[in-house]
């Protein structure tokens, strides 16, 4: 391999690590407690997020970006009134952070992230392939153990705020069973 090539190489190698490491202290940092609570205006969330959370419009990184605003996808967001600036309500983390402490029989993160690191050594796509199926396995396996009554509890607010579940859902029995009948469970698979 040519000086250059070997050079570039690195450079891309020793660029995916930093991010990575960036990453890792993200996830780490939403693990704390205390962690700020970031902010978005009523009118973005419901224009841009609603409709993407709820199914009704698709977009490729709208999760990515969704964390780049709460800052770890172990945070809630708060959504404030665009003239009051008010807290309105809080929209639930992606995952919750009491579940990252996994048991000793699940995968750590820091297990997937060194594996990620030694395979990336040899071939980086199949690095990153890697990653993203571990971590796909690692979401399913946090969401399995979260608290789904909470979630279903602020996303009905929320869902009810903007009429797309009847108020009365909230207190009912369709907040948590699978009826059709505008439910949480129409928009959310719990």
């Amino acid at each position: 391999m040519s000086g250059h090539m070997e050079q570039t190489v690195m450079s891309v190698r020793n660029a995916v690590l930093t991010e990575v490491n960036r990453n890792k202290e993200t996830i780490f940092n939403g693990m704390l407690d205390g962690a700020p609570v970031y902010t978005l205006p009523e009118s973005v969330f419901v224009q841009y997020f609603l409709p993407r959370f709820t199914g009704q419009l698709q977009s490729a990184n709208w999760i990515v970006e969704w964390i780049s605003i709460s800052g770890s996808p172990m945070a809630e967001v708060s959504i404030y009134d665009d003239n009051t600036k008010q807290e309105l309500y809080r929209v639930p983390p992606l995952f919750y952070t009491n579940n990252l402490i996994s048991q000793n029989k699940s995968v750590k993160l820091t297990d997937i992230f060194n594996r990620f690191e030694q395979i990336n050594n040899n071939i980086p796509q199949a690095a990153t392939n890697f990653l993203f199926t571990a971590l796909g396995e690692k979401q399913k396996e946090l969401w399995s153990n979260q608290n789904h009554e909470t979630v279903k509890a602020a996303w009905g607010r929320i869902l009810s705020r903007y009429n797309l579940i009847p108020t009365n859902t909230l207190t009912g029995s369709s907040l948590t069973n699978n009826s059709s009948d505008g439910s949480v469970d129409d928009y959310f698979d719990m």
